[in-house]
C-alpha cells in the first residue's frame, strides 16, 4: 500500500481572498489465491487485487467586506478497483472490475448585518457513481468444493445526486435568542443491475458435474 497527499493553503490577495488545495492518493494492492480442482487437475494462481483512490479539494474564502463573507470548497474522489470476486475456489474468468467517483460543490454565504443579527445561507450539490463491468457475461458455473467458473454477470451502475439548500437567521438577545430559517433538498436516483440475467448450474460434486 502506497499514500500520498499534499495540502497547501494561504492568502492570495491579504485581507480579501485565501484559498487552499488538498490532494491525496492511495495505493493497494492486496494479494490472494485460486486454489480449485479443476477436471483436468489441481490448479492454482496466485491473484493482485489492485485498487486506486484519488482525492482533490480546492477550496478558498472571499471576504467581500468586513461584515459579509463567502466561502466555496469543491471536492472529487475518483476509484478504481480490479480482479474483484476471485480467489479460493473462484476461477479469473469470474473477476470484474469497479470504476466510479464521488464529488460534491458547496457555496456558503456569511453576513453579520450588526452586533445582534447574523444571516447565512449554503448551497450544496452532491453527487456519486458508481459502474461494474464483469470480465464476462458467460453462463455461472458453481462446482461446491472444487471450482467456480463461468462470468461474474454483475454489471450494474448508479447515479445519485442530491441537492440542498439551507439558510439560518440568528438574532442574539440578551435573555432570548432566536433562529429562523428552512432546508429544502432534491434527490435523484438511478440504479441499472443485471446480476445473474444469465443463470447459474450448482453442482454438488466434481462428478456430478461430469456426469451433466
Amino acid at each position: 500500500e502506497r499514500q500520498g497527499s499534499i495540502d497547501i493553503s494561504g492568502p492570495i490577495v491579504p485581507n480579501r481572498l485565501t484559498v487552499g488545495f488538498l490532494a491525496r492518493q492511495n495505493e493497494a494492492e492486496n494479494v490472494d489465491t485460486i486454489h480449485a480442482t479443476l477436471p483436468s487437475g489441481l490448479f492454482d494462481l496466485g491473484i493482485v487485487r489492485p485498487a486506486v483512490t484519488r482525492y482533490f479539494s480546492p477550496r478558498g474564502t472571499y471576504q467581500l467586506s468586513q461584515r459579509n463573507s463567502i466561502a466555496f470548497n469543491i471536492a472529487y474522489e475518483p476509484y478504481t478497483r480490479k480482479n474483484e470476486g476471485i480467489g479460493g475456489f473462484t476461477l479469473e474468468e469470474r473477476a470484474s472490475d469497479t470504476t466510479g467517483n464521488n464529488w460534491s460543490l458547496e457555496v456558503k454565504q456569511f453576513s453579520s448585518l450588526s452586533a445582534q443579527n447574523l444571516y447565512e445561507t449554503r448551497f450544496r450539490i452532491t453527487s456519486s457513481f458508481s459502474e461494474t463491468q464483469p470480465r464476462n457475461n458467460a453462463v455461472r458455473i458453481n462446482v461446491l468444493d472444487a471450482f467456480n467458473s463461468g462470468g461474474a454477470q454483475n454489471a450494474s451502475d448508479s447515479t445519485d445526486r442530491t441537492y440542498e439548500f439551507r439558510n439560518l437567521y440568528t438574532r442574539f438577545g440578551e435573555r432570548l435568542t432566536i433562529k429562523s430559517g428552512f432546508e429544502a433538498a432534491y434527490r435523484v436516483n438511478r440504479t441499472h443491475d443485471t446480476s445473474n440475467f444469465g443463470g447459474t448450474f450448482t453442482f454438488s460434486t466434481l462428478d456430478s458435474y461430469l456426469s451433466g
